[in-house]
């Protein structure tokens, strides 16, 4: 669902299954915004989010949003103190998820201008 709405937005989503493909995928690519889910299995976001930024993967570099069904005050600091700069809560809200990624995300450089090109 998440990716969908992403994709309706206009962005370019890649889809990991869990918190150890994402970082394989990471290592390879680094995307303009990570959207993690706090409860995977094995890994969750948490211990993805810390690996990351000990992977030398910064919040400048790499910014990050949890999204989470825990929606406690506490949840919220948990997922700031791991790293994370946005933690959304479930169900998804579109308008404060696609805001969320378009503060965060890194301008993409556009293409020179045709006359440039020749």
């Amino acid at each position: 669902l998440v990716a969908r709405l992403l994709t309706d937005a206009g962005a370019l989503v890649s889809e990991a299954a869990g918190a150890d493909e994402a970082l394989a995928q990471v290592a390879q690519v680094v995307p303009h915004v990570l959207v993690s889910d706090i409860g995977m299995a094995k890994r969750d976001g948490y211990q993805l989010m810390r690996a990351l930024r000990a992977a030398g993967h910064s919040a400048e570099r790499l910014p990050a949003i949890a999204l989470t069904a825990f929606t406690r005050p506490a949840d919220r600091a948990d997922a700031l103190e791991a790293g994370f700069q946005v933690h959304l809560t479930k169900p998804v809200n579109t308008e404060a998820l696609s805001a969320a990624v378009a503060r965060l995300g890194r301008p993409v450089a556009s293409p020179p201008p045709r006359s440039e090109l020749n």
